[in-house]
């Protein structure tokens, strides 16, 4: 049975660990129930749109969208955050579920494959759930404020330490957030949902860096168009900066940002920092 175990994809162990898990966010998901999310220093609630893989199949990604939890449910739980933090440790823990039904299994999504959108940037999405009840107008203000602080979030399965449904307000997403959330998996992909709207990014290639683009194919940014010349490449991407920063510093000296400043800026800092920890 281990060696079983041990033959199957990481996807796939993933799948068999995590499975109740998995079942339960599938099953919230699918009857529009809300769900808190605790994490090693963080926690908060859900309204969840299902369970997706990464374009490669590697990981399994909660996506839906994200909000604080109310300050009177916050007693015995740890700070709440609208998002997850950005580099929080994965963990192993096996999930607690709590006021779970028994439902068969059904894929929410399959991963979508991605499309090159108009980059001039996207709209922005109304985050309020129409089955939510009316506010009075005494708590208009607040009522804004937490509604400004709902994102749309993807987190790793395996960084969730427990799970638990809740019931004090709706968790079904509206048509118009549903439509949203399928928009960013196409155009950002899952791991980047919650992450700004992307952009073009513009780079230069040495061959080297060429031939490592077309053997690295772990979170590789979509490609708008690229441009050869005798000695490099200007190769254009369509991603979030965050993407960009994880994939092209896999790549060292083999690239170099022109545009935008501000991630060139933010590489060169990364790698001068690298060089000089190996300064004698």
């Amino acid at each position: 049975m281990i060696e079983e175990y041990a033959s199957k994809s990481l996807y796939e162990r993933e799948e068999i660990y995590f499975r109740e898990r998995i079942d339960l966010l599938k099953q919230c998901a699918k009857t529009g129930t809300l769900v808190r999310l605790a994490f090693q220093n963080d926690s908060y609630d859900m309204k969840p749109y299902g369970v997706i893989a990464d374009e490669d199949r590697k990981y399994h990604y909660l996506t839906g969208i994200s909000l604080p939890i109310r300050p009177r449910e916050l007693t015995g739980t740890a700070p709440a955050s609208p998002l997850p933090a950005a580099n929080r440790s994965a963990s192993n823990v096996t999930a607690s579920v709590e006021n779970v039904s028994d439902a068969s299994e059904s894929a929410i999504l399959t991963s979508a494959t991605a499309t090159t959108p108009n980059v001039s940037g996207s709209e922005s999405v109304n985050c309020n759930s129409s089955s939510e009840s009316t506010v009075p107008a005494s708590s208009a203000a607040s009522s804004v404020s937490a509604a400004a602080r709902e994102h749309i979030t993807s987190v790793r399965i395996s960084q969730i330490l427990s799970v638990k449904s809740k019931s004090y307000r709706s968790g079904r997403l509206t048509k118009e957030q549903r439509k949203k959330i399928q928009q960013l998996i196409r155009t950002s992909g899952v791991p980047y949902i919650s992450q700004p709207a992307p952009e073009e990014i513009i780079v230069r290639l040495t061959k080297e860096g060429v031939r490592k683009y077309r053997k690295m194919l772990h979170l590789r940014p979509t490609l708008i168009k690229s441009e050869d010349y005798e000695d490099y490449s200007i190769y254009h991407f369509f991603c979030t900066r965050l993407q960009a920063r994880f994939y092209l510093f896999r790549l060292g000296g083999d690239t170099y940002v022109l545009q935008p400043k501000e991630l060139r800026e933010e590489l060169r800092e990364r790698f001068t920092a690298a060089a000089e920890a190996y300064q004698e």
